[in-house]
């Protein structure tokens, strides 16, 4: 424990000889694991990726950020993940962003946006995938089985998949059903 003068009250944890293994900022309510100098609430810098764990206000929309950060020893962001809640935490966006740039958003309403900010049309909202160039979904299964997209309008009983599109990956074949029938 120590006072550096500035009226706050320090802890710090060595281990083998290993100075500032844990810090405790009590003037800045910071802690840093492996760095004696936290620049976010808590900050683990004992190796890349660092991760930062933090809360941040722009002033300029009063939004607040709750964020995830991952960084290079450089300090260069890699991925962030971002809980964003707007002036008087009316509306939140859970956001995660690599490259610098955000991916994948899941906004308050709880559509997944992939790719872009905006969702899509009004009646097909709650999940958008975008790109500028080409773009598109990818279903995946096992080489005898089926890869389908199932269409209802009930949680149980015949409902559930009243519509259907199938592609039987062990005959190349696609089907369409409706009303619990193949169509075509």
């Amino acid at each position: 424990v120590f006072n550096d003068g500035s009226n706050d009250v320090d802890f710090r944890v060595e281990s083998n000889g290993n100075a500032n293994m844990l810090f405790v900022d009590g003037g800045n309510d910071a802690v840093g694991i492996g760095t004696a100098a936290p620049d976010s609430t808590l900050e683990i810098a004992a190796g890349p990726p660092r991760l930062k764990l933090t809360r941040n206000n722009t002033a300029s929309t009063g939004n607040d950020f709750g964020r995830i950060v991952f960084e290079n020893s450089a300090g260069t962001i890699l991925s962030r993940i971002d809980c964003e809640s707007t002036s008087g935490n009316t509306q939140s966006a859970l956001t995660f962003s690599n490259g610098g740039s955000e991916r994948l958003r899941l906004d308050s309403s709880g559509r997944l946006l992939v790719g872009t900010t905006t969702e899509g049309h009004a009646d097909a909202a709650n999940l958008t995938v975008a790109d500028t160039s080409d773009c598109g979904i990818t279903i995946r299964s096992g080489a005898s089985d089926f890869g389908s997209i199932y269409f209802s309008d009930a949680t149980s009983g015949s409902g559930e998949h009243a519509g259907y599109i199938d592609y039987s990956h062990s005959n190349n074949s696609m089907r369409i059903g409706t009303n619990e029938s193949t169509r075509l």
